[in-house]
Formats: structure tokens, C-alpha cells, sequence
């Protein structure tokens, strides 16, 4: 299939501002803005497109849209642009830099949570043990506390009471308010895995509570973007070099390198999103195409044709459905499980009933 999934079972909107940052809340997907705007679409919506097995079982015929998609939800919140993005529960935290963090609601409506006197809002994270940000150079938590001796800080992941901080002098964990120095160097890049037992920091892994962090054998320079599979037991980077992936299944040992799988793509990629369920990887690969596929299989999806104006963030809905892209326009790509249990092996089809 050649055609781009995207002009048969998606969604685009221009935009007039670029996408910093997205994220998921439900079937609601919220886009942050260079504009100072937060624009939310929702995945699915009265004659969105689906998809359907053919009579005779002659594989899958996929149906597009028979209406237009409701318009983007847009929400102005600041003067400046909106910097940082993640879920947080049913809402949306947002992060500024006219250095207020907001909370919005799935229709649009903020709610400003703390303000730092114009010190822009760089990084948010969220877990139900609460937020934490960055903000003027120092990390903020909920209940109102400073990290001050936290220096430079670039980055935060949260799982459930965990908080990972990337900063001048490494990653630091927090958890349950005991502050521990997990790796030395500098990096710019973390992710827990799914089950919270690892943490992904630049090219390097963390068991957490097994160790030192071990360094990911071939990696090739910082990656711009990084992800788990949703078993953890694959790890993905991509960057200038391509996507690389490594093994970190049973049988890994625990005090060594982590097992190279090789590379994916080899042309540079700006972002990566592991499907949810399923073992596949949705690539942005830096000339503008999206693909989807099998780590290893070498056959893809595409999702974005190539030359397209290039997406620099990826995220799917928590039921793998819908896929969200963002860079210079925002979209949506619907992903119905149909497509995969039956359209690699009989073949997909278009159809414009």
C-alpha cells in the first residue's frame, strides 16, 4: 500500500504555530504551541474513518471519513509559547514560558496551578503521587517545594512516586522524598519504562535498585528521542544516526551491556512511539515520512508521506487506536486492530464507500 495512511484514515489540521509538545488524555489528544495555544482533537468522531473485512475474505478494505472531523479545540493560555506538555489524569498540564504551569481540562478550560515570575516552564511530569516541574532553573514539586540543589536541571520522568531528573551533574532519583545520584555526565533525555523498573538515560540503562547504570553496547550519540516497548523488553533511540534497538528481555544480565538488536532505520529520525499492545514502532523520520512497523521486520506502514513537513512528536491513545503527530501541522491517524490481525496477510485495500 503507497498511499499514506494518513489521507485515507486520518486527520490534519494546519497550524498557524509549531507543536512543541503532545500527549493523550483518553481519546482527547492536546497539542502544545509555539503560539502560546494548546489545540485539542479528539480520536474519533461521527463517520470517522474505520475499517471492515471484505466479502469473501478478501482482506481488509479500509473506509475513509464520511464527514469532516470536528475543529481543534484552541485554547490561548499565554503571551508566550507553550513549552511543556504531559496528561494528568482526565486534564492536560501545561508549562510556559511566561513561567506559569496550568492544568486544562479536556474542553480547553485552564486553570493556572503555580507561577515562577516569568522563569519559563521547561519540563512537567505527572503521576497521581502529583506534578513536578522545571522552572528557572531549579525543580518544583506539588506541595510546593524546591529542589534547590538540584543544579541545571533538563528533563523529568515520574512513575507512580519516582522522579528522575536529568541535570549537570547526571540523573538523580527521588523516591519517597530520599534523593539518590543514579549516573554521572550530562544528558538531556530520559524515560522510565513502562513497569517503572528501568530508566532509559541517554545511552545508558538503569535497573532500578540493581546497580550502576550500564552503558547500551553501539549506541550512537544522544538520541533526540527515545522509547519502551510496552513489555520493557525493548528499548529504541532515534537520532541522527537512525533508530537503534536493543534486547532487554530474560536473559540480559543484569550487571552488563544491554543486547544491540541493531538498527532499524538508518537515515535520521526525530521521534519515536511504541504501539500500546502490539509490537510495532512508529518511526518520524527526519525527511518528513511516518512509518509503522515491526522493529525487525522491515516491512512498514506509511503513515506521512515523505517530504511532508517533518513531525518531530509522536504519541498513541492508551488503547493503541490513534496515533498523534505533531510538528508544523497537527494529526490524527486511526489504527483499528483489523488492520493488523488481518491486513499483512491478505492485503489492505482502499475503498471510497
Amino acid at each position: 500500500m503507497h498511499t499514506p495512511l494518513t489521507d485515507v484514515l486520518g486527520a490534519t489540521w494546519t497550524l498557524d504555530a509549531t507543536v512543541n509538545a503532545l500527549a493523550w488524555s483518553g481519546r482527547q489528544a492536546a497539542f502544545a504551541l509555539s503560539d502560546g495555544s494548546v489545540a485539542i482533537a479528539r480520536g474519533g468522531w461521527e463517520g470517522s474513518p474505520a475499517a471492515r473485512l471484505r466479502d469473501g475474505g478478501g482482506g481488509v478494505e479500509l473506509l475513509p471519513a464520511v464527514g469532516p472531523p470536528p475543529p481543534l479545540a484552541r485554547a490561548a493560555l499565554a503571551p508566550a509559547p507553550c513549552l511543556s506538555l504531559t496528561s494528568a489524569g482526565d486534564d492536560f498540564l501545561v508549562g510556559s514560558a511566561d513561567g506559569v504551569l496550568r492544568r486544562v481540562n479536556q474542553d480547553g478550560q485552564p486553570r493556572k496551578l503555580a507561577k515562577f515570575d516569568g522563569r519559563p516552564v521547561t519540563s512537567v511530569a505527572w503521576s497521581k503521587a502529583g506534578w513536578a516541574c522545571i522552572a528557572g532553573g531549579a525543580v518544583h514539586m506539588a506541595s510546593g517545594q524546591a529542589l534547590e540543589a538540584i543544579i541545571d536541571p533538563r528533563a523529568l520522568a515520574r512513575h507512580g512516586g519516582m522522579l528522575a531528573i536529568a541535570h549537570a551533574g547526571g540523573v538523580s532519583l527521588r523516591d519517597r522524598g530520599t534523593t539518590r545520584l543514579a549516573v554521572g555526565g550530562s544528558v538531556r533525555r530520559l524515560v522510565f519504562s513502562p513497569t517503572g523498573g528501568q530508566i532509559a538515560i541517554g545511552m545508558k540503562i538503569w535497573r532500578v535498585g540493581a546497580g550502576a547504570p550500564v552503558v547500551l553496547n553501539g549506541a550512537a550519540g544522544e538520541p533526540l528521542d527515545i522509547a519502551f516497548s510496552s513489555d520493557a523488553r525493548l528499548l529504541v533511540h532515534a537520532g541522527e544516526s537512525g533508530v537503534q534497538c536493543w534486547n532487554l528481555g530474560p536473559g540480559v544480565e543484569l550487571d552488563g551491556p544491554a543486547t544491540p538488536l541493531g538498527a532499524v532505520s538508518n537515515t535520521p529520525a526525530l521521534a519515536v512511539a511504541f504501539h500500546p499492545r502490539r509490537p510495532l514502532l512508529a518511526i518520524a523520520h527526519a525527511s518528513g515520512a511516518v512509518t509503522l512497523g515491526l522493529p525487525r521486520a522491515g516491512q512498514t506502514l506509511l503513515l506521512c508521506p515523505v517530504d511532508a513537513s517533518p513531525v518531530h512528536s509522536l504519541a498513541f491513545d492508551a488503547s493503541g487506536e490513534w496515533l498523534a503527530m505533531g510538528g508544523a501541522a497537527c494529526a490524527l491517524v486511526r489504527l483499528p486492530d483489523l488492520l493488523f490481525r488481518e491486513g499483512a496477510r491478505s492485503g489492505v485495500r482502499e475503498s471510497a464507500a
